[in-house]
């Protein structure tokens, strides 16, 4: 579990995360790992929660490599978000089952550039034989995934300034954003297989066009 957002107004876009990782609902391996990433050749920004890694790459670098070698000649975000989905669920699929149990594939992504903002979620089927995943959902002017707690905290301080959000300068995006983000950490509920571990915590990353 993890808490991540993306907002856009008419000038910027950031997304942010808090930074926990836990091994198998046992243990915190990290309070420092980037659940952020760019697509820098399409000025696009990328948050997620869930599953961090798997086969050697970060979640974020899963996506820009799919970007890299099947969105080259892509101008619509749309179509590029498509081809995304389709591909990172062959590969969530793929994962051995050592490395992460099929029902613990889970991933929300959110994709954004300067217009659009996208959410996308990766999960098994109910016979954990496929990875589905939702039809792209467009959201303006933000979006927040991850534990139920952080999500609704973080929801909440977004929620009190969506009425500014579109005409915010950058600076003041990433202020709100890093607020709400320590919001939804401070009222994180506990890991799913561990009531001992808060779900969320960490330092707060971001990143902003």
């Amino acid at each position: 579990m993890s808490v991540a957002l993306a907002i856009i107004s008419n000038k910027s876009v950031v997304v942010a995360s808090d930074s926990r990782v836990i091994h198998d609902g046992q243990k915190i391996l990290s309070d420092c790992f980037n659940k952020t990433f760019s697509i820098p050749d399409k000025s696009v920004l990328g948050a997620y929660t869930g599953t961090m890694c798997f086969c050697g790459k970060s979640v974020g670098e899963h996506i820009n490599e799919i970007v890299k070698n099947e969105c080259k000649n892509m101008s619509s975000m749309e179509e590029m978000i498509t081809i995304i989905a389709q591909s990172f669920s062959i590969r969530m699929k793929n994962i051995s089952e050592e490395e992460v149990g099929f029902c613990h594939r889970k991933i929300d992504l959110l994709i954004a550039d300067t217009h659009t903002l996208y959410w996308v979620r990766f999960e098994p089927n109910k016979d954990n034989e496929e990875i589905c995943f939702t039809s792209p959902c467009k959201y303006y002017p933000y979006c927040v995934c991850g534990d139920d707690n952080a999500r609704e905290a973080t929801s909440k301080v977004l929620k009190e300034k969506e009425n500014c959000i579109e005409t915010m300068q950058a600076k003041n995006l990433i202020s709100l954003a890093k607020r709400a983000i320590q919001k939804g950490i401070d009222n994180a509920g506990s890991h799913p297989q561990n009531p001992q571990i808060c779900s969320c915590g960490g330092k707060i990353f971001h990143q902003c066009i």
